[in-house]
């Protein structure tokens, strides 16, 4: 059997009969795929198809386990609900009261390996369900009117000047485009991470920091752990098995974390592994922390990417997360590629 994978090739530029005779690898399928049927067709060694059974027997999926996973925030006008600090300033100092409906925003591109980085911008958290009454916030009532109420209705329609409105929902012109029923999530610790470019980063970030869509959150207990396992070079080895992609890179969607194993804490030498692996992310985000605090109360020493470099802490997790796993040095063998 002969196999070829198509990087970014678009069909119309290319010679796709060429492209195969140069390109495509002579397999044997008995050695590459799993032809019996029951875990569909994967393609990888056998040594790796082992591996990926011996990962999914020691761990059970994390869905399964006490943790809630969901999105970030859909304003529907990005423009309008996520403002500058300055911007913040300025309406907090017309009335005190807006400071309760805005906080700190975190982008896709914020989010880095265990840190992240405040850009300083805010979302206007009008969320449905808080059924706010927006005449209590005057200067938020008043800013908002500024993009025009045709803009903010959400009718899905072209105006005039040839912008969009918003999707249509049934939520009122002032509010964000999505219910975010679960908004109380975000005033908790928890393990966010974002695919930008294909890639994943999995950081902590501490109660009080809100997020785009582009970013998925977890929320739960064990969040050390969650971030270690996520980070590791085990996990990115394994979501390669489940897709057909870039070898480091896999798409992370809320469905595929959520069906990743988590190895379960039922013994004392697991648990011991566990709080080794908690003390060296501790040690992690103390190395990526800023010096100064962030402006909002909430919200203490942010975490940086910087350029500083954890490599050799992350080295010593990777291999804490082999022994939580159970890996032989063969299979060890066979992650380091």
């Amino acid at each position: 059997m002969q196999i070829v994978t198509l990087k970014n090739t678009k069909a119309s530029n290319v010679n796709l009969h060429q492209y195969f005779t140069e390109n495509s690898l002579q397999i044997d399928p008995q050695q590459y795929f799993d032809i019996t049927g029951k875990e569909g067709w994967f393609l990888g060694s056998n040594a790796e198809f082992k591996l990926k059974q011996k990962i999914e027997s020691v761990g059970k999926p994390l869905k399964d386990w006490d943790v809630k996973i969901n999105y970030g925030i859909k304003t529907g006008l990005n423009q309008a609900f996520i403002i500058t600090k300055q911007k913040r300033d300025e309406l907090i100092a017309k009335d005190s009261k807006t400071e309760e409906i805005i906080k700190p925003i975190l982008r896709g591109r914020d989010i880095k390996r265990y840190g992240y980085e405040f850009a300083e911008l805010y979302v206007i958290a009008t969320f449905p369900a808080l059924h706010l009454n927006i005449n209590e916030y005057p200067a938020v009532r008043d800013y908002l009117i500024n993009f025009g109420k045709d803009r903010l209705e959400q009718v899905g329609k072209t105006l005039q000047d040839g912008t969009k409105s918003r999707k249509r929902t049934g939520n009122k012109w002032f509010e964000t485009q999505d219910q975010i029923g679960y908004y109380k999530e975000f005033e908790k610790e928890k393990v966010v991470w974002t695919p930008v470019n294909s890639e994943y980063r999995f950081a902590t970030v501490p109660k009080g920091f809100y997020f785009s869509n582009s970013i998925f959150m977890i929320t739960g207990a064990n969040a050390k752990i969650l971030i270690a396992v996520f980070n590791s070079m085990l996990v990115r080895k394994y979501i390669t098995f489940l897709f057909s992609s870039e070898e480091e890179y896999a798409y992370a969607s809320k469905e595929t974390l959520s069906e990743i194993p988590i190895p379960t804490l039922n013994t004392p030498e697991k648990q011991e592994i566990a709080k080794q692996i908690e003390a060296l992310v501790e040690e992690i985000l103390v190395v990526k922390s800023a010096a100064k605090k962030s402006t909002p109360s909430t919200i203490v020493d942010t975490p940086q990417e910087g350029n500083l470099d954890t490599a050799y802490i992350e080295t010593q997790i990777d291999e804490l997360v082999f022994q939580l796993y159970g890996l032989t040095q063969e299979e060890i063998r066979v992650v380091l590629g």
